[in-house]
Order: structure tokens, then sequence, then C-alpha cells
């Protein structure tokens, strides 16, 4: 039998290593940028359009911001994307997006209930990224110990 990676065992994995992390993110700028491109969009229409100031976009594009989930919406939006497209998951098999899941979720559901199970995602999110600051200073406490 095959082993397959779920995507809550990629979220865990994601939530606990910094460099998967950066790397997801790194990834889902990327993709926003080709789409902009692809659509032959410069980047002061995209800015005008998704209402987020151009020079933090060339900053996500350029990977020396991490996109964050309101951001990658609005941006998303910006550029008629649906946004389960732009997040990555690979699994042994195939490629498969998180977004593609949640579309299926949420399929059906109304816009409030989207927003607000959008919410709990940025909350996990923001979860994860307190839980890697806390692993991060404990492992400095004990560095500095020694």
């Amino acid at each position: 039998m095959e082993k397959t990676l779920t995507d809550e065992r990629i979220l865990y994995s994601i939530c606990t290593s910094d460099e998967l992390l950066a790397d997801f993110l790194k990834e889902i700028a990327r993709r926003l940028k080709e789409e902009r491109l692809r659509q032959d969009m410069d980047v002061a229409t995209l800015s005008e359009l998704s209402s987020i100031n151009n020079s933090i976009i060339y900053r996500y594009e350029k990977g020396t911001n991490q996109v964050s989930l309101q951001v990658l919406i609005k941006i998303a939006s910006a550029l008629k994307l649906d946004i389960a497209k732009m997040i990555p998951i690979n699994t042994s098999q195939k490629e498969e997006t998180v977004g593609e899941k949640f579309s299926y979720i949420v399929r059906g559901q109304s816009k409030e209930s989207i927003e607000v199970i959008l919410k709990a995602i940025e909350n996990v999110i923001g979860f994860c990224e307190a839980e890697r600051r806390i692993k991060y200073q404990e492992e400095e406490k004990i560095k500095e110990t020694k």
C-alpha cells in the first residue's frame, strides 16, 4: 500500500517548519504573479483593482513579504481567480490544493458562512505561526543556558 500525505499531515508539517511554510507562501506568491502576467496585467492595475498598495504587491511577488489570507483573497478576486488554484499541496500521487477541498466543502454555503470558515482558517494559520514562535523561543532559551 502506497503512503500518501493527508492534507492534515501536510498542513501540520507546514505549521511546524519555518522552511516549509516559507516555501508554501512563496509558491502562492509565484502563482499569483504568474497569473497576473498571464492576464497581461501590470502591478499598478492589480493594485487599483485589489486596493492593495503596489509596493506591497511587488514585495509579495518577490517573496520578501508573506502573503496573508486577506491579501490573497483580494488579489485572487481582482484577478478573477478561483483561490483553490493558488494554494498548493503536493501528495505522492498528484498535485492537489487545499483550496480545491475548501471549494468542495463550502459549495452551497452562504457568503456569511464562507467568511466565518475563512476567518477560522486564518485563526488556525495564526495559531500555527504563534506555535512556531514559541517553539523557537524555547529553543533559544535552551541554547542560552548551555
